[in-house]
This record gives structure tokens, sequence and C-alpha cells, in this order.
């Protein structure tokens, strides 16, 4: 984990260096150069991954009490991570919010998604429902494979079109009647 940190976060390429020269080198580059880390599928970490991501989060936890600046973290990731989490007192006492991400109901798709990617910006709220109803389904992970292939479709130029929509609903492999 310290050396994918290291790439991703310093674009750093550790090479050869030993895990636990990695393990100091890292937090001390966070103490001078704090960045958000953010953890995608939190929930295939294992409980030593999170105690490193402790480690690397609190300054208190390398003896440096309040001088050192702390990462912020954005842990993203189902119900087991949060298993992993809730379990541990110690691991526990460290998250400031947990926040459950639902489906969007259809207004707040209208209000949210126009914001989302210049994409939808002019798009009008039947067309807007239109992809909602057949790929998106209330949930940003579909709004964001949609956009993608959708932006492909358009080859980057052009207004989102119900024709456009219907051809990247059949790229993403659904939707075959959607016309």
């Amino acid at each position: 984990m310290a050396e994918e940190l290291c790439a991703r976060l310093f674009d750093f390429d550790p090479g050869r260096t030993d895990q636990k020269s990695l393990t100091r080198l890292l937090p001390a580059r966070l103490d001078v150069e704090p960045v958000l880390i953010v953890v995608d599928e939190a929930q295939r970490l294992n409980r030593k991954c999170f105690e490193f991501l402790r480690y690397l989060h609190d300054p208190a936890e390398r003896g440096l009490g309040g001088i050192a600046r702390r990462s912020p973290m954005l842990l993203v990731g189902g119900d087991q991570a949060w298993g992993v989490l809730a379990a541990d007192p110690m691991l526990r006492s460290r998250v400031y919010r947990r926040v459950q991400c639902r489906r969007m109901r259809p207004e707040q798709v209208l209000a949210w998604i126009p914001g989302f990617h210049p994409l939808y910006r002019q798009a009008s709220p039947d067309l807007l429902s239109f992809v909602d109803h057949h790929c998106g389904h209330g949930l940003f992970r579909n709004w964001s494979a949609f956009t993608r292939t959708a932006l492909d479709v358009l080859d980057g130029a052009g207004k989102l079109t119900k024709e456009a929509a219907a051809n990247a609903f059949t790229l993403l492999g659904g939707a075959n009647d959607a016309q």
C-alpha cells in the first residue's frame, strides 16, 4: 500500500525502497505536503491496511502530537468497510462522518445532473429523465459511465441528443428499446 500511495500521491517511484523506509518516508512527505487521500473500494482493505491509513492520517500515532498536519482521507466503500471501521474503537473514533449515498430521486437527477458535467448543462429535463430511466437509475456511478460513453459517441463534440443517448445505451449493453 505504501508503494502505491507514493506513486499515486507524489508521482514517486519507490523502486527498491524497502517497506520500512517507505513507512517512514510517506508520513514525512505527508507532513510537509498534505493531500486528500481517496480510497475507493475501501471494503477490499483488510484491517492491516486500515491501520496503516490510520497511521498516515494521525500525526499523534507517529509521536508528533499537534505539530504535524493531518492528511484528510475519503474512504469510499460498501458496508463491509464500515463493519471493519466500526468494530475497532481506535479506527471508528477517527471517522468524522459516515455518509451513505442512495439513489437520487427523479427530481434530484433533474436538479443535480446539469451541474455534474457540461454535457448536461443545456439538456432538457425530458432528455435527462430519458437517460436516467434507461441507464442512470439515479446512481452517480451509472451516470459517470454514461457520460464517458456519450462523450465517445459524440467524439468530444456536439450536443447530447436522444439518438446519441440511445447509441451510448447500446455501447453500455442495454436499453435496446430506447429510441
